[in-house]
């Protein structure tokens, strides 16, 4: 595959409904590229993914997966085991997951 088309075709599997966790969790690596930072941003994302990005070394992709809204505030809530220093830092998301009873400003 051409250096060209090889981050774009990471992205589109990293975005696959349908991709297998095992394959998701391989491109949370650097070696990946961004598809793995993008991924752990911005979609739903199975829950042996989220323990592994939690788990992840490098803040980058645990500060990533605190900014998704697709995952519950709950979900990333420190468990009590894994390393002290990052968990309640991941928990601490900055914008909060929309409710899906809000309707909107100025609607009642």
């Amino acid at each position: 595959m051409s250096d060209f088309l090889h981050e774009p075709w990471l992205r589109g599997i990293a975005f696959n409904p349908g991709a297998p966790s095992d394959v998701l969790i391989r491109l949370v690596d650097s070696a990946a590229g961004e598809a793995g930072l993008l991924m752990c941003a911005g979609r739903d994302l199975p829950d042996a993914v989220i323990d592994a990005a939690l788990n992840h070394p490098d803040r980058v992709i645990r500060r990533a997966l605190a900014r998704n809204r697709h995952i519950a505030p709950e979900r990333l809530a420190p468990s009590g085991d894994g390393p002290v220093g990052h968990r309640p830092r991941v928990a601490r998301r900055r914008h909060p997951c929309p409710s899906p009873s809000a309707t909107g400003p100025g609607t009642s």
